[in-house]
């Protein structure tokens, strides 16, 4: 995904993941994705995310991060969001 103001892909995704790597949350039953369509249960509904990373089992998400795609003219920061 592009960043809109730049045009250039964010690197703030990249950057989690390979800290995820670095402090080895991917080893050894776990694994790190990215940008991977997963399925859960809210509500009683089955949804489908798109989060930005993923650290997942075979059977569960252990931590969903996703980047704060949000830019205003006058504030040009990134947020990072992690749920587990």
């Amino acid at each position: 995904m592009k960043d809109a103001v730049t045009g250039e892909k964010s690197l703030v995704d990249d950057f989690a993941a390979f800290l995820l790597r670095m402090f080895e949350y991917g080893e050894p039953d776990r694994v790190i994705r990215q940008r991977k369509e997963v399925f859960f249960v809210m509500c009683g509904t089955l949804v489908a995310a798109y989060p930005d990373v993923c650290v997942m089992t075979e059977s569960q998400y252990l931590l969903l991060v996703q980047e704060c795609k949000v830019h205003h003219s006058y504030l040009f920061t990134n947020c990072l969001i992690a749920l587990s």
